[in-house]
């Protein structure tokens, strides 16, 4: 994500300061016990959606992994014991209050 945003503040001469979430991270906590946590992984393994690796492919695909993983934690919260909170550089962030 930070090479993303990198990108973005070069290429267009601005800051990005705006929150965001990296489904990576978050992906790691919801589902610890895969391989990895790759976004052409997650994609195949729920099947989300044809993911080519192209930039509206990507877009799509990490929108429907986002839901995806929003919809698991929900789940997860429903048993207080489960909760989970993590902060990153940037944020901290609930899952469940997004």
């Amino acid at each position: 994500m930070n090479i993303n945003l990198a990108f973005l503040n070069f290429r267009f001469n601005t800051r990005i300061s705006n929150l965001y979430m990296d489904t990576l991270q978050f992906a790691k906590k919801v589902f610890p016990d895969l391989k990895n946590h790759k976004l052409t992984t997650l994609v195949k393994k729920f099947n989300l959606s044809k993911n080519d690796h192209r930039a509206l492919e990507d877009c799509i695909s990490t929108k429907k992994l986002y839901d995806l993983i929003k919809k698991q934690w929900q789940k997860k919260i429903k048993n207080r014991d489960h909760v989970v909170y993590w902060k990153s550089k940037e944020y901290c962030f609930q899952l469940y209050r997004v």
